[in-house]
């Protein structure tokens, strides 16, 4: 588990992060002391991460730096690009196969000029070479927020249209495009011209509709579902987050926002709703009387539980010298139970069975990544492993007490077979 961390403020440290699944820290660096906010974190490959971040400096230069490093940290490619001269600001970054990159990012038609701006998405091979590249022109000035991948291997870009000066009226909008660029779909929401809102976050549910977060200027919270062209279904407001959120993981097809309910010394809370946007229960963490709470990020894990980043700030101090914040990390277990989906479950690809340590699982040829889940015999899940390799994987269970497990083979849109074994 890898972490960046950046603070809020326009000339605040950038560090990298290694932790193990504890917690705990394996190694840090520092990678620059004038950071203003990242803007996209990935993991192309099993051994590349790719970073985009912003730098603010006191003689008001400005640049947005992709960073691309290894698991070690190790820095691998650097490419920078000044915001005050140049013309290309780079946004978000999606991580596609085989190490390649969707990178969605802000086309100045005139230096300095965020007024007359157009959108431009490119798809880069792993070596950053061009495969293909398409500008749109959507409206005055655009704000980037996310890109992702749907299970049909469709593009789905989101963002926002700000019309004028002081933001107080833009809409959100939703692209959606082939794996080559072309667009396929366009919906911009609200759909009043006095509106303000700016897109957050965006995911897919199990159903394959979206569901999508944004933010108006009076700080309220939206949530938008959509079909998986885009196109709105429902919309549903909440007062709930006047800070704003951390983000949402979907959960089948519901959904679980990591936020903060109140706007001053209110704790952290993982809420989650129903599909008609009902809460089905929430949890607080982290209410400690004297500090501010705030959300920053809700990742899913690869054992299927939830990594919660936030901060918790000291402001009772008497003056802006004497504040400080600290960053707080939540680890949840998964709940998920091992529940049959497939009736024929036996499985040539998963051997030996019974085993005495050792098994063996191999990739079809047309996958690049393989999951493996191992669950107990009441069904809880007790670890994941990813094979990116095409020949047969070794994996040690020797751990395991002797006795019946589970076992489930799956990438991102399928599953291929499941069963149980026997560790003797």
């Amino acid at each position: 588990m890898t972490a960046i961390i950046g603070d809020s403020e326009a000339t605040g440290s950038l560090w990298l992060l290694k932790l193990n699944k504890h917690g705990d820290v394996i190694w840090q660096k520092f990678l620059d002391s004038n950071c203003e906010f990242t803007r996209s974190f990935i993991k192309k490959d099993i051994d590349t991460y790719s970073l985009i971040y912003d730098v603010f400096n006191y003689d008001n230069s400005a640049f947005t730096t992709l960073l691309e490093f290894n698991p070690s940290g190790t820095i691998l490619f650097a490419e920078k690009h000044n915001l005050s001269t140049g013309t290309y600001i780079p946004g978000e970054m999606l991580a596609l196969n085989n190490g390649s990159y969707i990178l969605v990012s802000v086309l100045l038609i005139k230096s300095k000029d965020y007024s007359n701006s157009k959108m431009l998405v490119q798809r880069f091979n792993t070596n950053h070479k061009l495969i293909w590249s398409d500008t749109l022109n959507l409206g005055t000035t655009i704000g980037l927020s996310t890109v992702f991948k749907t299970r049909d291997n469709k593009l789905v870009v989101g963002g926002t249209v700000v019309e004028n000066s002081l933001g107080t009226q833009s809409f959100a909008y939703l692209m959606v495009l082939d794996t080559n660029g072309r667009k396929l779909n366009y919906n911009r929401f609200p759909y009043t011209s006095d509106s303000s809102e700016n897109m957050n976050y965006i995911a897919q549910l199990k159903n394959g509709n979206l569901i999508v977060q944004t933010r108006d200027w009076a700080f309220d919270t939206y949530f938008t579902l959509a079909d998986s062209e885009g196109n709105t279904i429902k919309r549903w407001e909440t007062g709930n987050y006047p800070n704003g959120t951390g983000g949402f993981v979907p959960d089948g097809d519901s959904i679980m926002v990591f936020g903060e309910m109140s706007l001053i010394d209110g704790p952290l809370s993982l809420t989650k709703y129903d599909e008609d946007f009902n809460q089905i229960w929430s949890m607080n963490f982290d209410d400690t009387m004297g500090y501010s709470n705030f959300p920053a990020q809700i990742l899913r894990t690869i054992d299927k539980g939830l990594l919660l980043i936030g901060t918790r700030e000291n402001d009772q101090g008497s003056s802006y010298l004497e504040d400080w914040s600290d960053m707080v990390l939540i680890r949840l277990d998964s709940t998920e139970k091992f529940v049959p989906q497939k009736e024929d479950n036996s499985c040539g690809m998963v051997y030996p069975n019974p085993t005495t340590g050792l098994i063996h699982f191999s990739q079809p040829e047309a996958v690049t990544s393989l999951f493996l889940s191992i669950y107990d015999c009441h069904g809880k899940l007790i670890d994941t492993f990813l094979s990116t390799v095409k020949t047969a994987e070794d994996i040690d269970l020797s751990y395991l007490n002797n006795g019946l497990y589970f076992y489930r083979l799956y990438d991102a849109s399928k599953l291929y077979c499941e069963g149980k074994f026997v560790k003797e």
